[in-house]
């Protein structure tokens, strides 16, 4: 039996963003660009306001997107907010999206059995430092919280971003993202 976690993190719309601890500040969600700061962007959750940093999230249009944070790079997780979770393994770890399932057990249980062939490079990378990452419903600033957020550690380097829309059978259906280490600093 795989050990259940109890975080989880979702929010009622929009995607979510896995940013460096380091770089959250930075970090605006839906509140206006502070210090005259520009934002560009195609979608505005406001379209009274100025763009902002949740627009810039909303803009990614697939699974998987890289955005600037700051001086460093958050990684959005676009398309639906499904439940979403950090599954650590020894080269690095899973983002797993609930997409549906009976229960935690199983999809955790399914999350560590997926066969390595059925993941699919994203052609994204992303670099982490020495600081811990943070999941967070993108429409939230780095001091204002709402929804719940998920902090964890993995080694400092270069990960390869492989993807899965994985269904182990009809009642159970994940999306994960797997953070593969491909150089450690």
């Amino acid at each position: 039996m795989t050990e259940l976690i109890s975080k989880w993190v979702t929010c009622d719309g929009g995607p979510l963003l896995l940013v460096a601890k380091e770089h959250l500040c930075a970090w605006e969600g839906v509140a206006n660009p502070s210090a005259n700061r520009k934002v560009e962007t195609r979608f505005r959750w406001n379209p009274e306001g100025p763009a902002t940093d949740y627009d810039r999230a909303c803009d990614v249009d697939d699974y998987l997107g890289l955005i600037d944070v700051g001086y460093g790079k958050g990684l959005v997780l676009g398309q639906e907010p499904f439940m979403t979770t950090w599954l650590p393994q020894n080269d690095g770890g899973v983002l797993v999206r609930w997409v549906f399932a009976e229960d935690e057990e199983k999809v955790l249980t399914t999350a560590s059995s997926i066969p390595n062939e059925s993941y699919q490079d994203s052609g994204l990378s992303f670099v982490v430092g020495d600081s811990s990452l943070v999941l967070l419903a993108a429409c939230e600033s780095s001091k204002d919280q709402i929804y719940p957020r998920l902090e964890f550690e993995v080694t400092r380097g270069q990960y390869r971003i492989l993807t899965t829309h994985y269904d182990a059978d009809e009642n159970t259906s994940l999306l994960c993202h797997r953070l593969k280490l491909q150089i450690s600093n």
